[in-house]
Formats: structure tokens, C-alpha cells, sequence
């Protein structure tokens, strides 16, 4: 599909030893491999990152710029002699009889080789091809499979060429996946306008979906995603919309197999039962012989196909390091586990006991992750209440932080530190891009290590710090909550979504509460830390430590206020159940921070400028600094983030008194004469 293809982006491979430097890198798009740079270039990619995509990409732009590309398969080479191969490929792709031909052609010579990993030559002949190929070609680009950049007897056979690897699609690619997809046969019609909603909307799908890389964020993935949400819309489905799509990419897997109907529900089932088993054991893996003992005992039950695991590990649910046995993809696991939870074979008592202890351990990612599949599986109202109880208890001796004006007047003197708001000039589309830019930086430089020793570890020894684990037990509640208010609101009723939505804001703000209370009692421990890391910087002004430590002090209050509400309202906003949430903000008209987490979502999800509720909260905040400075950056980041009339920038100039840069001014008063030439 050539036209939503974009161009991943790639780093510099490094051997082994140095993987992990990768995360410091700068992202660079894979059309860099346009230019040339390099007589010999190898690029690792992991299974379905869309090498051969890429490969093929590169040899129509070849062919566009009047290259001579060859396409040769690693697969095939079984010999160090490249002629007939050449020939053979030659006659496919050139109808060239002749390697002498394709030599008088005019045009820089490419060899494009796919699945360099699957060449059959030992090290000594693979290195001779690769010379080979060299003397008959100006260039050579090798594909590989990831696992080929450990292999440093590979790094060294390349000693001096150029070494890539494909990187997953971070936010910059997505987006711009997601904007070609939206683009798909209106390119021409479609306004700015609606193309940057669309592409918003979908956004906020695929990211609830993808999550924290439980599903991969390759192409073939997202682009899944993107047809499964098409397709749930149009249907109705014992799961919830999102598990839909779960159950879509699975489908999928067995599709490409070209399984019977038969085969795959008997493999269903199978997997079902082995998901739950290693969830017992507190593992994510199964030793192999753990595994046929598992698969004795379940043959004693149920009838099975002799070779599921070839057929297992041949379409990549299962993958095998000679060791054990295990799922390749996380999302594959938790889905399973949660089916088999809320199968016929779990007794209610059994329900009732696993959800307890994934409630009580719902700050690691494996047990938040099985519960939100949970969701997706059934509607059991018994499953939404045990939720519901144990995020009562979370932070539960402590109040919803209301934002008024009392309760921030100790955070009001970061306004004398911070640049007053002005209208400007923005192009829309780079400002998105700058924005998902930091977003891949941040996410880059993240550690899932962490939690992958977290997942290995099991759950007994991560209890440790009580105080973080009720932290990351409040953020996982709130995601939750979302992630059933977003996939279930067309089969809850009004009175269960809105107990949801108001359990997700409660638990949201007791941490915010917490929050805002601790640094204000540790206000001076807090700033003496900070000037300790301030004197270590050598181009500090000494006499301006203590103003420094108080103004990041003062960012750190304002900026995780800020931070949360955002993320409260990102979790838990969905455009149909917006009525729904405006009741609950109409409800607590006391309350500055649900109001304001309500703008957020009328902006973020319906796209429009909701003029009667800003005008209300303008008076609201009239004696509220602190709201009344995020209720004008919300309104200001929407303006930066979609097209807006003029009119409406200046109605936000004179209702929220927000200053509009001169060059702004200026076009604005053309519109103005135009539209009162043209009424």
C-alpha cells in the first residue's frame, strides 16, 4: 500500500555491547537511504517492521530516478557464485537475458537484498558474496532480521560500512501513517480542517490500543488497528470496541496461515488454558518441559492437533529460545489470561479471588494490563464493582484536590516566572510535529527494563516502597477506568459510565491532593535538594541559587497540576460521552479542577470551541489565578493544535483578555474587510 507507506525512522546499529546506547540516538528517516551515502549499507529490522516495505519503496524511488536496482533474496543464495542468481534476476525484473546487458546499462547499479539472515553461506563465504556483490554493483543495501546486529563476527565482516536498524513507529511516524490513511481517496478534497481532526481522533484510538507497546508499533500493526476500528464501527460485538480490535489482530495472525475454522478454535482454546497456567506460575514464560507436562494434562480434556507448537511457533504466538516457551507479544498474553478469567471454566469464586489479587497488584503492568482486557472481555457488573471498590481505596484518607483558590495560593508566585500568554502566529502542522517530537525524545530515553524485571521478579518483591506503589496504583486506576469508559460506552448504562467517570476523576485528584499537600509541607527539604544539584553547575550565578531553587520548585507544583488534569481527561475522554461528563462537571461547580479537566475534554475530543462554558469558567476563576492561567493555556494550546476561525481568536482576545501578536492582528483585520465586502 505505496500510499500510506512512510518511511521509518532508523538508527545507527551498534554491536551488542553497545545496544543500549541506541536510546540516546537521534531518529533519522529511513529516506536518508536515498542519497546514497554509503557503497554498502545493512539494515536490521525485526520481524514485521516493514523491511521488505522499505526495500521496495526504495527501489521505485530507484527506478524514479533512473537507477538500475536489482532485487536479489538472501533466501536463495546457497553459492558464493552470483551470476545465475543475477541472471535469473535479471530476466524477472529487466527481461535481460544477460548479465552483460545490465552492465551497458546507463545508471548507478543498486543490489537490494532482502532476508540477508536466511543466506545459507557460512561467515567466510557470506563475505566473499557480500565482495562479489560489491565488484558488480556502485551500491549494495543488505536486510536483515534484528537478531543478526548481536552477531559481532556480522560487525565485523561490516568493519567500515554503514549499520542500521528500523525502529518502530514512534509518535512523528504514527502520526503520519495515521495522516495518509485519513487521506485515502479524498486526498484531494479534504479540508485542513477536518484532516487534522480525523487524524486526532484516530490518535487517541490507536494509542489507547497500543498502549505501552503492548501491541507493537510497527506498520502492519497500526494499520490493523486502523481497519479493525472501521470495521467495529459498523458492527456489534460481544467484546467491547477496542478488545474487537485485540481480537482482530489475532485473527489475523491465524488468517495469515490460512488455518481451518476447526484448527483455530481447537488453537484458541489451547492457548487460552496455557495463558492462564503461566499467569499462575507468576511467570511469562514456560520452560520446555513444563510445557508438554501442561499439554499431557490437557489432553486429558480436551482434543488437540499433534504439531500445535510448530504451528504455534511457525505464526509467531509462541516463540521458543531453546529454553522456553513463551508469547511474542504481550498483548496476545493479557488477552488470553483475561478470556480464560471470565470462561466458563473460572467459578465465581475463582473470579472473585483473581480480581482481588490483580487489584491489589494493579500498579505493575501485568496485572493493570489483564484487568483492562478484562474489561474488554465481559460486561459482569461484578468485575466493574470490584474495580470500582479498590480504587476507593486508593489514597483514600485523603480529599479530591478542588484547585481553589486557598489551595494553590502557596504555587501563585510561579505567574511572576512564567511568560504571559500570547496569541501567535503558528503553523499548525509543524507546531504537532515539534510536540511529537518531544514526545518520541521523552519515550526514547524511557527504561522498560524496570518493569520487564518487575514481570520476571513476579509480584511479591515490588512492595517495597509502599508510597510509589500507591502513586502508580492511582495513574493505572485512572487509565483503567478510561479504557472501559472509551470501549464499553455503548453497552453501559448512563448511570455506570458516569459512577466510572467520576471514580476515575475522585482517584485522580486524592493523588493530586497528596501531591500538592506533601510539597508544601517539604517545601524547604525540597528546595535545599534543589540547590544542591544547582551548585554543581559551574555556570550558575551562586548569588541566585535560592531564586532558582524556588522557581523550579514552583514549576514542579504547577507543571504536575497541570500535567494530571491533562491526563485525567485524556484517559477518561470519549466524543460520545461528553454529555455525560458535562453533567458531572455541572455538578461540582466547586470543584476548579473537574471543570477544568471537563474543558480539556470538550477541546480535546469534539474539536470545537465550547464559547459558553469558557465565558462561565472566566467568571468562575475571577478570583483564581492559578485555574485561570490553565484555563487560557488550554485555550491556547487548542488554537496552536487546530484550525481555528478568526473569529473565534478574537472572541478568545476579548473574552479571556489573551493578547494577539501584531502580525495576527494584521490578518485578521484583512478577514475582517473581506467577509464585510462579502457578507
Amino acid at each position: 500500500m505505496k500510499d500510506v507507506f512512510v518511511y521509518p525512522h532508523i538508527i545507527e546499529a551498534e554491536p551488542a555491547a553497545g545496544n543500549k546506547v541506541k536510546t540516546l540516538q537521534k531518529n533519522i528517516s529511513a529516506e536518508i537511504l536515498l542519497e546514497l551515502n554509503h557503497r554498502l549499507t545493512l539494515i536490521f529490522g525485526e520481524e514485521l517492521s516493514g523491511k521488505t516495505s522499505l526495500l521496495k519503496m526504495l527501489m521505485v524511488r530507484f527506478e524514479k530516478k533512473n537507477y538500475i536496482p536489482l532485487l536479489l533474496n538472501g533466501e536463495s543464495i546457497s553459492t558464493v557464485k552470483s551470476k545465475q542468481k543475477l541472471k535469473d534476476a535479471l530476466g524477472q525484473q529487466y527481461e535481460l537475458s544477460t548479465q552483460t546487458k545490465y552492465e551497458t546499462m546507463t545508471g548507478k547499479r543498486i543490489c537490494l537484498l532482502d532476508d540477508f539472515h536466511l543466506c545459507k553461506l557460512n561467515y567466510e563465504y557470506k563475505n566473499r558474496f557480500v565482495k562479489e556483490l560489491l565488484n558488480q554493483f556502485d551500491f549494495v543495501i543488505l536486510f536483515s532480521d534484528s537478531l543478526l546486529k548481536f552477531d559481532d563476527k556480522i560487525h565485523a565482516m561490516f568493519v567500515g560500512f554503514k549499520k542500521y536498524e528500523i525502529l518502530d513507529l514512534g509518535y512523528v511516524k504514527r502520526d503520519e501513517l495515521i495522516r495518509n490513511w485519513c487521506k485515502l481517496g479524498v486526498e484531494e478534497i479534504i479540508s485542513e480542517k477536518n484532516l487534522v481532526d480525523e487524524v486526532s481522533t484516530l490518535t487517541n484510538h490507536v494509542n489507547s490500543i497500543v498502549r505501552k507497546n503492548i501491541v507493537p508499533s510497527k506498520p502492519i500493526f497500526i494499520l490493523s488497528i486502523l481497519q479493525s476500528l472501521e470495521i467495529s464501527q459498523a458492527n456489534n460485538h460481544a467484546i467491547s470496541s477496542y478488545g474487537y480490535c485485540y481480537n482482530f489482530l489475532i485473527s489475523n495472525i491465524f488468517e495469515r496461515m490460512k488455518l481451518k475454522r476447526g484448527l483455530i478454535d481447537s488453537l484458541i482454546n489451547f492457548i487460552t488454558h496455557l495463558s492462564f497456567h503461566i499467569y499462575k506460575s507468576g511467570n511469562r514464560s514456560i520452560s520446555v518441559e513444563d510445557y508438554y507436562v501442561f499439554k499431557d494434562g490437557y489432553e486429558e480434556k480436551y482434543l488437540i492437533p499433534k504439531n500445535e507448537l510448530d504451528i504455534l511457533l511457525r505464526s509467531k504466538i509462541l516463540m521458543d529460545n531453546g529454553e522456553n516457551v513463551y508469547f511474542s507479544h504481550k498483548y496476545v498474553f493479557y488477552f488470553y489470561v483475561a478470556k480464560y478469567i471470565v470462561s466458563e471454566d473460572m467459578s465465581d469464586k475463582g473470579l472473585s479471588d483473581i480480581l482481588q489479587e490483580l487489584c491489589e497488584n494493579l500498579h505493575t503492568d501485568k496485572a493493570s494490563n489483564i484487568l483492562i482486557f478484562l474489561v474488554h472481555h465481559t460486561k459482569k457488573q461484578s468485575v466493574i464493582d470490584e474495580i470500582l471498590l479498590y480504587v476507593e481505596c486508593i489514597f483514600d484518607s485523603v480529599c479530591e484536590a478542588k484547585l481553589c483558590a486557598n489551595e494553590t495560593e502557596f504555587m501563585k508566585d510561579i505567574l511572576n516566572h512564567i511568560p504571559d500568554l500570547v496569541i501567535e502566529q503558528i503553523d499548525i502542522d509543524k507546531e504537532r510535529g515539534v510536540r511529537l517530537e518531544v514526545k518520541d525524545a521523552i519515550n526514547n530515553i524511557v527504561d522498560d527494563q524496570v518493569e520487564e524485571e518487575y514481570e520476571r521478579i513476579g509480584y511479591s518483591d515490588i512492595d517495597e516502597n509502599k508510597f510509589l506503589s500507591e502513586i502508580n496504583k492511582a495513574m493505572k486506576a485512572v487509565e483503567l477506568i478510561g479504557q472501559i469508559l472509551k470501549s464499553r460506552h455503548g453497552s453501559l448504562k448512563i448511570n455506570q459510565l458516569k459512577d466510572l467517570a467520576e471514580s476515575a476523576y475522585s482517584v485522580g485528584l486524592r493523588f493530586l491532593s497528596f501531591y500538592l499537600k506533601a510539597v508544601d509541607v517539604f517545601e524547604n527539604e525540597i528546595k535545599s535538594f534543589i540547590k544542591g544539584i544547582i551548585l554543581n553547575d559551574a555556570d550558575v550565578d551562586k548569588d541566585k541559587i535560592s531564586q532558582k531553587a524556588k522557581e523550579f520548585y514552583l514549576y514542579l507544583c504547577y507543571g504536575l497540576t497541570k500535567s494530571l488534569l491533562t491526563k485525567i481527561s485524556f484517559s477518561t475522554g470519549h466524543s460520545e460521552i461528553v454529555s455525560i461528563l458535562d453533567e458531572i462537571s455541572d455538578e461540582s461547580s466547586d470543584s476548579a479542577a473537574i471543570r477544568l479537566i471537563n474543558l480539556m475534554t470538550k477541546l480535546e475530543f469534539t474539536h470545537q470551541l465550547p464559547k459558553k462554558y469558557i465565558k462561565s469558567l472566566k467568571m468562575e476563576f475571577s478570583k483564581n489565578c492559578i485555574a485561570t492561567r490553565i484555563l487560557n493555556e488550554m485555550v491556547v494550546q487548542y488554537l496552536y493544535l487546530y484550525y481555528v476561525d478568526y473569529k473565534d481568536i478574537d472572541w478568545i482576545n476579548k473574552v479571556l483578555g489573551i493578547p494577539i501578536k501584531p502580525q495576527i492582528m494584521i490578518q485578521f483585520d484583512r478577514q475582517t474587510k473581506l467577509l464585510q465586502k462579502n457578507p
